[in-house]
């Protein structure tokens, strides 16, 4: 069963697919035989009298008798790397904010991944409609601008409360930490109730963050060792919102299918909605289509940390899965996240945690290869801490 913390990371791959007009062209293959055929290329729309013209909207199809050709099977024609960048820039245009840089080659990400600005539900995936959301009383500028009545918002009432069972506002309000998450939050990984429409406060509300979208300017890039990557081009403080991992809603029977269907060390995108028991289990896969936030990369020492926020308290079956930065991080560092923050769950108190870290990981993928015949990703993160492995 997939955990709601848990995906892959590779984005050096190429995709196989062109969604461009190609010319005719003529090439020679070697049949085995090693007799030359000289083989003509698929005319793809670009000569009179041609009856399949280039859908521009859809991938390439070469299911035609035109396949073959004397026995020797055409491959696909791939982009030129200046047609790959042009290709992949037009589609990082949908979400605004965001610039792609290689220093380190002259390849792109993968070109059959769409960016989309929310989340796409997919079929036998249902939201909660607005007749059931509740919205707070609060007075629309109660005291120092919150817009909220600190303590007594409705809005608050299912949210986690201190050991005292007082309620906690989950957004800062003072001058430097105006809408960065309180540590109260932040460190155990609260679940966030924010304000909604059917809330009397107004759109100004500081319980309001994570619903008006990403607010600071990202980038794309090639890491060394590591394929693609994101980092922020302004300092972040702790507890500020950078994004939402974004994707395709899907049920756990579609993601259970697609699971098997793909290779078996093939790049895990799935995040799981499996919060509260009595939800249905809908999974989010960002795998061909979502946000900036799919390129983030796993580290044992992660300045990142996905935390639950939710507007209807009715739904329990969909959320926002946001990234806060669990430190200040300085501009154009790669931001990174723990894909397997679990596991700190099977440590034996009193020992070691790095020590207990590295056991368990390694256990787990001992266990993961015998079962499955494969082991977990190699981490590659560098850092002191690093347990080895991590799981996707």
């Amino acid at each position: 069963m997939m955990r709601s913390q848990s995906r892959g990371k590779n984005h050096a791959a190429q995709a196989s697919r062109l969604q461009h007009q190609l010319s005719p062209s003529v090439s020679t293959e070697k049949v085995e035989d090693n007799q030359e055929t000289e083989a003509c290329l698929i005319d793809l729309g670009t000569a009179e009298g041609s009856e399949k013209r280039l859908n521009h909207n859809s991938p390439l199809s070469f299911a035609s008798s035109n396949e073959y050709v004397s026995g020797v099977k055409i491959p696909p024609p791939q982009p030129s790397p200046a047609e790959s960048r042009r290709i992949f820039l037009d589609n990082l245009r949908v979400v605004e904010g965001v610039a792609l840089t290689n220093t380190i080659d002259d390849s792109s990400p993968r070109l059959d991944f769409k960016f989309i600005k929310k989340n796409v539900l997919g079929t036998g995936v249902e939201e909660a409609t607005d007749e059931f959301m509740i919205g707070c009383t609060c007075r629309k500028n109660n005291g120092r601008d919150i817009g909220c009545e600190y303590t007594s918002c409705e809005c608050l009432e299912d949210s986690a409360r201190t050991n005292e069972g007082r309620k906690v506002f989950p957004y800062a309000a003072g001058k430097d930490t105006t809408h960065c998450l309180r540590d109260f939050y932040l460190s155990h990984g609260w679940h966030v109730f924010e304000c909604n429409a059917r809330c009397n406060c107004n759109s100004n509300c500081k319980n309001r963050v994570v619903q008006h979208g990403r607010k600071v300017p990202l980038e794309i890039f090639k890491t060394r060792n590591r394929g693609w990557g994101l980092r922020c081009k302004v300092d972040l403080k702790r507890g500020q919102f950078i994004d939402t991992y974004r994707g395709e809603i899907i049920t756990s029977e579609e993601a259970d299918r697609r699971g098997k269907e793909r290779d078996a060390d093939a790049d895990n995108y799935f995040f799981g909605f499996d919060m509260w028991e009595e939800s249905k289990g809908y999974v989010c896969d960002g795998m061909f289509m979502g946000g900036p936030s799919r390129f983030i990369n796993h580290s044992c020492e992660p300045n990142c940390r996905i935390i639950t926020a939710s507007y209807n308290h009715a739904d329990v079956n969909i959320y926002d899965l946001a990234f806060f930065a669990t430190e200040p991080i300085p501009a154009m560092t790669e931001l990174t996240f723990d894909y397997g923050e679990d596991i700190g769950d099977d440590r034996d108190e009193g020992e070691d945690d790095l020590e207990q870290s590295r056991k368990i990981t390694a256990e787990k993928a001992k266990e993961m290869e015998k079962e499955r015949g494969y082991r977990p990703a190699r981490c590659l993160c560098g850092t002191r801490s690093c347990r080895g492995y991590f799981f996707t």
